[in-house]
This record gives structure tokens, sequence and C-alpha cells, in this order.
């Protein structure tokens, strides 16, 4: 069955979500959301909205995607009241597998990180290390022994595929276009990028839940107004058991984009230091946000997971494996060659993966002093004991 604002509402009722009480009164309005999925927002007028999410294309990949954020999904409706995965990815009210569909609580009112950006032209400090303080939260109860042996089946603990692009990439990508080949032409060419994604496939660490695609899009504020909004997680397809820097280093990489994307590039770009020349006003504007981020995961993760120099320098180098993801999505499927601003991508992720621990004082203000978490190491991975 696929899912159409048409036929919508008769499958809730059939599954017992809406009533035929809620046709005859007029007590709904179905809004269709257009992103990767099949989407629906169900408004009431009196009662609970909903929000509905079904696969586009039944696929073994989408499928897999769609059972791990139904996974995430069950393991917050069953934590405790105090938990922070209670609190941070929507409630679940239904996983539908036959027909592949999520029935949510809808969050209204609310508006993406991405919304608020583009209004206030950067993510407000305070709203900057509230992330960082709740994707902590996340991390560290997943890090627990024992807490995801549930959804253990779903989750293949595989590294980024990007981080095997350099040994792999026609197995990776086998149908890679003009501009995506010249991408992987450029990672083969340079030992940085080649070597440096090798040693972070090769030391990928499993050691929690991690979201999987830490950015904007994914982060919600709810509520009427104001900075301290609710904050909550969304879209968890990608998640996997994985190293928690990963999204980390994902959402550092959202303040790289935001000045990256929008410089003036008309040509190929130069080196990594005639790039931060183009942008120099725009990094110091992101710098206060960037280190609140990482203040505020810091501050939550010393529990369980501290957070030294060395994890600091591993954050680096995955935030230059995120730079070049981004390379990849910055050229449809069709483009015939790679264009100024991805190429600019691969230069950052070069200066990143280089020399990790100057990158990140350069661009956001985070220098070994700054650390605020005692020196530790990561947990062990024993998750399954």
């Amino acid at each position: 069955m696929f899912l159409t604002a048409s036929n919508v509402f008769h499958y809730l009722r059939d599954v017992g979500q809406l009533s035929s009480h809620d046709i005859v009164e007029e007590n709904f309005r179905v809004v269709e959301i257009g992103r990767r999925n099949r989407n629906f927002r169900i408004l009431r007028n009196s009662g609970p909205s909903l929000f509905v999410k079904q696969i586009p294309i039944v696929h073994p990949e989408t499928i897999v995607s769609f059972r791990r954020e139904a996974a995430v999904a069950q393991i917050a409706s069953e934590a405790a009241p105090e938990s922070a995965l209670k609190k941070v990815p929507p409630t679940l009210r239904r996983y539908d597998p036959r027909v592949h569909v999520l029935v949510y609580d809808a969050l209204d009112p609310a508006e993406t990180l991405s919304d608020l950006v583009r209004k206030a032209q950067c993510v407000p400090t305070t709203v900057a290390r509230r992330w960082g303080r709740t994707l902590a939260a996340c991390h560290i109860e997943t890090a627990r022994p024992g807490s995801l042996l549930r959804v253990a089946a779903v989750l293949s603990g595989d590294p980024p595929w990007v981080l095997s692009m350099g040994q792999k990439a026609e197995m990776v990508m086998p149908n890679m276009n003009g501009g995506r080949r010249q991408v992987v032409d450029v990672i083969r060419s340079l030992p940085e990028l080649y070597g440096g994604l090798a040693e972070l496939n090769a030391r990928w660490r499993r050691i929690c839940l991690m979201h999987g695609d830490m950015k904007w899009d994914n982060v919600l504020l709810v509520g009427e107004s104001g900075e301290d909004r609710e904050l909550r997680i969304i879209d968890w397809e990608l998640a996997d058991l994985g190293d928690p820097l990963w999204d980390v280093a994902s959402a550092l990489c959202t303040f790289v984009q935001l000045w990256l994307l929008n410089l003036p590039l008309q040509q190929m770009p130069g080196d990594p230091q005639w790039i931060l020349s183009q942008a120099t006003s725009q990094i110091a504007a992101v710098k206060p946000p960037a280190l609140e981020f990482w203040n505020g995961y810091c501050e939550v993760a010393r529990i369980a997971i501290p957070i030294d120099q060395s994890e600091l320098a591993l954050s680096g180098r995955l935030v230059g494996a995120r730079l070049v993801l981004l390379a990849f999505e910055l050229l449809s499927a069709d483009a015939a060659a790679i264009t100024p601003h991805a190429a600019a991508a691969l230069q950052m992720a070069r200066y990143f993966l280089a020399d990790p621990l100057r990158a990140c004082g350069d661009l956001f203000g985070i220098t070994a002093q700054s650390i605020r978490a005692p020196a530790g190491s990561m947990m062990n991975e024993g998750w399954l004991s």
C-alpha cells in the first residue's frame, strides 16, 4: 500500500490512529511534505497532530534504514522518563513493517535549525551549546553495556562509506559520473586524503548509537519562539553502532558549510590558506557557536566518554572526512565535472586531515587548552557484554 494524501486517513483509521468521528467532524487536515520519503502531517483541530512517514521505494537499502529508525524510536519509547533518548527523538505511535510506515506524534510548532540559521545567519550560541549537550546525552546512554542488545540485529557497525572511497570507490559507487569520478581521482592523488581516509576506516570504533546524519535539517526547536525551546533530533535512518565523534564532526562541519558554500567562487580555488583568506569575517562569526557546541558536548560526555587532545585530533580528522562527503553531495548524479565549491570542500578536507588540531583552532576556536572535560579515553567496545 502506497500512502497518498487521499488515502492516508483511511490507513490511519484502519490502524486505530484516527476515528471516523474525525472525518465526520472535519477534525483533521492532511499536508504532504516533500522530502526524500513519503511524508504527511495530519493536523487535528482537537487532539494531537500526527506525522506519517513511508519509504518511497521498497529496496533492501531503504528497508534497512527504515528499520534502524524504527529501532531507535522503539528504544526511546521504552526508555525511562528521565532518559535523554526518551526526550530527543519524536514519540513513536506505530511502526508498521508490512507497508513500511512510521507514525509519530507531530512536533508542533517547530522549526529546523536550518530555518533558524536562514533568519539569524548563524546558530545562536545558547542553542549550539544545548545541541552539543543533547547529542552527548544520547551517546553516553547508548554506550552503556547491553543498552543496544534489543536492536543489535539492525546495527551493522560499518564505517561511513566515504572512508573507503580511496580504496573501494568502484564498489561503493559503481556508476560514478564525470564529476564524482574526478572527486575520487583527487582523493587518490593527495596523500592527505587517501591515507587519512584509509586510516580512519581501519581504526573505526564501535562505541555507542550514533545518529549518522547530524546536520541542521535534522535538529528541531519545538515551541512558539525563543532560544529556550525544546531541542529534538529527527530522521534517525542512518543511525548505527559507531563512533560518537562522527556525529560531533558532522555537526562541526555544518559551521564550515555555512561560509564555504557562500564563497563567490567562479573558478577552481587555491590551497586551504587561500580559501581561509577569502572568508576571514565569516569564519570569525561561526567560531563562537562552534566552540559552544563543542564545550556543551564535552561537559556532558565527560561522564562516560572523556575528550582529550587525541580525541580532539580525531574529531578534526573526521571533519575532514565529512567534508569529502560534502564534495560528493554537492555534485548531482549527472554532473559532468567537479565544481569550484566541491573542490573547495576537498581542499578544506585536506587541511583537517593533515593538521587537525590547527584546523580546529583556526576554524572553530577549539584548542587543546579549551577542552573542559578531564583527559581520558573512550569507553571500550563492550556494549554487547
